[in-house]
């Protein structure tokens, strides 16, 4: 019989390595010829759980910043693990 202590550990590592696989999508922006992910919050890059939460924050920003270009910004599907 498996200790209770074990199996906790045991699911919380599934469960972690089951989070770790999933997708994700970023923001990049056009730095010149390339495409830079500058989307951070407390200097750690931000994820989008979805693409239309990540299309939304793009949407705010060209809101906010009216002179910025829709073009300039690109939404990168990111899967992990």
């Amino acid at each position: 019989m498996t200790n209770p202590t074990t199996r906790y550990y045991v699911q919380s590592l599934r469960a972690f390595v089951e989070a770790s696989r999933k997708t994700v999508y970023i923001v990049e922006t056009r730095m010149g010829n390339n495409w830079e992910n500058c989307w951070t919050e407390d200097y750690e890059a931000l994820t989008f759980p979805s693409r239309s939460l990540a299309q939304a924050e793009i949407n705010d920003l060209l809101k906010q910043m009216p002179d910025y270009r829709a073009d300039d910004y690109r939404i990168v599907k990111v899967q992990h693990g």
